[in-house]
């Protein structure tokens, strides 16, 4: 399976209140097809089963919702991706002083940003 976006940080946090379906958009998302899960406080830590440094983590409870920054490596091509499997693009793809960005809310209302980082002369 063809990973929508690369992760640009470790885990990325996001807010769940129910996990089954956030486990399923996430692992989707991240294209991890085998994942293992792991209790931790009032978390849940998915990851990949073969690749330890792959995974996201899922927050019950959460009084406020996750703002996640992904890097990728092509802001359009992933921005369309994205779109076509569900995200609700919020802000397309705009040119900041850190490169490309491009604004996503999933169903669960997380905001994700996609930013694909440029260095300007």
């Amino acid at each position: 399976m063809d990973n929508l976006v690369r992760l640009g940080v470790r885990y990325p946090v996001f807010k769940a209140k129910n996990t089954n379906i956030a486990v399923q958009i996430y692992s989707q998302l991240f294209g991890l097809e085998n994942t293992t899960s792991v209790e931790m406080f009032d978390a849940l830590v998915i990851k990949n089963s073969h690749a330890s440094d792959n995974g996201f983590v899922l927050v019950r409870n959460s009084p406020t919702l996750s703002y996640s920054f992904l890097t990728t490596s092509n802001c359009i091509h992933h921005t369309l991706r994205l779109k076509n499997s569900g995200f609700s693009c919020t802000e397309p793809p705009i040119s900041t002083t850190l490169g490309l960005a491009s604004k996503f809310q999933d169903e669960l209302g997380n905001v994700i940003i996609l930013l694909e980082e440029r260095e300007y002369s």
